[in-house]
């Protein structure tokens, strides 16, 4: 029998862990916000060494503030601020590594522009850094070219480099795997399912993507730093099929597993615990804004705070004080909503009927489903005269979902869509690809009544770049309208040798909505009694689609095409018992084209033409109720 060992020898492992490792003393702590919980760090710098930054849209919330602790950011290509270089938004760790590597020039991606709805050229690797895009390919090619010159030069000289991981889903190329930094499509170029391939980086590959990067940075600057830390911003939208919030927390936990694993192996990379910091909320104060997503400015200031503190040889307060008027999100949604709160902003005021909003609770959701289009009904207050109730509209944002887009390639519901139905309980999903609507138990009962509760309005909004799609597959080549579609602006115009005919561009049309019209079924199939499809909106004075043309035939092509795909979508939907919703005359001029009170830019109807939106489906529900009845509706 082994001796007893006495109490005051006995050695418990936990009895040696210093202080900061005990959350004990976290909960012991008077004031939270005083409590770093980075710990100890792997390697001190002095405040004259140069620092570089990237990463995600947080990741410029940190740039934006480290030389106002007296710390040296080195900026190595004019107009880059705040990051170190015009790469704009680096969003992944293999976006990441391919940066480097085209630096580098061991790789060369087959895409090399995506062109604007006005035919301009942006660089599909950094869209968003001149904003009117280019006007030749070769001037985007000798820009990218010193772009990248610049890059090699700040990835050899600096001393270390600060990467802020912000998201897992990625868009690729299926040719040679380059990584986009945002989806294409949406004036953007246009989105090729075909070509363009959704892709949900695990820890292993983001763990890749950062060993890889970190090897061609240890042969090209061997003294070189890393921080890694993880944006606490949360995705704006998820192609996976899950809740946005879900997506989000498995998104952040492989980020910080990934480099907290790829920290540990290398003694010049640390893990910085911002992410952590903000949160876990140590403070117990209000860290984001109001949308749950961007974080305050004063987290922004605590977090580079403890950067400073933590590596740098300075003070933890800034020696200037933040001087901006606020932070504007460089992230493609935010801005559109941003648009979209200015747009409304210029409406009624809904505090103008306190009774009605107080109700908010109760209100009826009307769903919209689609592109960035169907943004501007979110979270909007409509009312009718003939009723007291109040509705609400609901956005289900789906990126790249257009007409011909509604099922995939094996004909099953476009994911998408489906997930962002079954999310908002329109939909269940018994099981994989069946579908069927929530109002189920009224089929079960055979009750043929609708209720707006159970059986909830829901419209599909086709995209704009349907049309562009059109365009290109007729060559670009204007339709041969007979003079009663004219508008009085284009009806003296005769009939060009290139014009395709009429009835030729219907039937390319309908060739391009099969999927469409198989969509349409399965939606009904599964029992949605409340179905709409919004048309296509009418083109803008200032729009152009394509660069060469004059703007007269310019306009008169996109015109035309439109039209004439509007006819066959609302074909389409008279064919499967769908009500089409086309607000056309309301919001065009007599010269066809969209009048500027609807227009919130050249891609989007305003917050105006909503309501006109609005108003033909609450007056198709009241005619379906009652067909000797319409309504009109108003803002609430």
């Amino acid at each position: 029998m082994p001796p007893r060992i006495s109490e005051p020898d006995y050695d418990f492992p936990y009895d040696r862990i210093p202080e900061y490792q005990k959350w004990s003393s976290v909960s012991a702590t008077a004031d939270r916000r005083s409590i770093n919980p980075q710990g100890p760090v792997k390697f001190k710098l002095r405040s004259d060494a140069k620092i570089a930054s990237a990463g995600s849209c947080f990741a410029q919330r940190i740039a934006e503030r480290i030389s106002r602790f007296g710390l040296s950011y080195f900026i190595a290509e004019e107009q880059a601020a705040p990051y170190a270089a015009r790469y704009g938004n680096v969003y992944s760790s293999v976006q990441l590594q391919q940066l480097l590597e085209r630096a580098l020039g061991t790789f060369d991606p087959l895409e090399r522009a995506w062109e604007t709805p006005d035919g301009r050229l942006l660089d599909p690797f950094r869209p968003r850094i001149e904003p009117n895009g280019f006007a030749t390919l070769a001037d985007l090619e000798d820009d990218r070219r010193e772009h990248l010159v610049a890059v090699r030069r700040l990835f050899s000289e600096l001393d270390v480099f600060i990467f802020t991981l912000g998201l897992t889903e990625v868009w690729t190329d299926a040719r040679d795997g380059a990584v986009f930094p945002t989806c294409p499509g949406r004036g953007r170029g246009v989105f090729d399912p075909r070509r363009h391939i959704f892709r949900n980086l695990d820890v292993s590959a983001t763990a890749e993507g950062l060993e890889v990067f970190l090897d061609l940075l240890r042969r090209l600057n061997p003294g070189a730093k890393v921080i890694l830390t993880v944006s606490p911003v949360a995705i704006a939208a998820t192609m996976e099929q899950m809740h946005v919030v879900r997506a989000s927390m498995f998104t952040k936990s492989v980020l910080k597993v990934a480099a907290e694993m790829v920290a540990r192996r290398h003694e010049n990379v640390d893990y910085f615990a911002s992410f952590d910091l903000v949160m876990q909320n140590l403070g117990d104060e209000k860290l984001f804004a109001d949308d749950g997503r961007h974080v305050l400015d004063e987290a922004a200031d605590r977090v580079t705070s403890l950067l400073a503190s933590s590596y740098f040889d300075v003070a933890a307060r800034p020696s200037r004080p933040v001087t901006s008027p606020g932070f504007v999100p460089d992230c493609d949604e935010d801005e559109l909503l941003a648009l979209i709160a200015r747009d409304r902003d210029r409406g009624p005021a809904l505090r103008a009927h306190p009774e009605r909003v107080a109700r908010v609770a109760d209100a009826i959701p009307l769903y919209f489903v689609g592109d960035s289009s169907a943004n501007i009904f979110r979270d909007t207050l409509y009312g009718s005269p003939d009723t007291s109730d109040v509705f609400i509209g609901r956005a289900l944002y789906t990126p790249a979902l257009y007409a011909r887009e509604l099922l995939d390639h094996d004909g099953n519901l476009n994911a998408a869509l489906a997930e962002q139905l079954v999310q908002a309980h329109v939909l269940q999903r018994p099981e994989p690809n069946v579908y069927r609507a929530s109002n189920d138990i009224d089929k079960q009962l055979q009750r043929p009544e609708i209720h707006l509760r159970r059986d909830p309005p829901v419209t599909l909004c086709c995209g704009a770049f349907d049309c562009v799609t059109f365009l290109e597959e007729i060559g670009n080549r204007e339709i041969d309208l007979p003079p009663e579609l004219r508008p009085a602006k284009f009806a003296s115009r005769r009939q060009h040798l290139g014009d395709l005919g009429l009835e030729a561009a219907k039937i390319i049309a309908f060739e391009l909505l099969g999927t469409f019209n198989r969509g349409l079924r399965l939606l009904k199939a599964a029992g949605l009694r409340n179905l709409f499809v919004s048309a296509v909106v009418p083109p803008a004075p200032d729009e152009a689609i394509f660069s060469g043309a004059e703007w007269y035939q310019t306009t008169y092509a996109r015109y035309g095409a439109t039209i004439v795909l509007n006819q066959c979508i609302a074909a389409v939907c008279h064919k499967n018992d769908v009500a089409f919703i086309d607000i056309w005359p309301f919001v065009t001029g007599e010269d066809g084209l969209r009048d500027p009170r609807y227009s919130l830019d050249p891609f989007h109807l305003n917050y105006a033409a909503s309501e006109l939106t609005v108003q033909q489906i609450l007056a198709e529900v009241a005619s379906r109720e009652d067909p000797s009845r319409s309504r009109g509706a108003v803002l609430v």
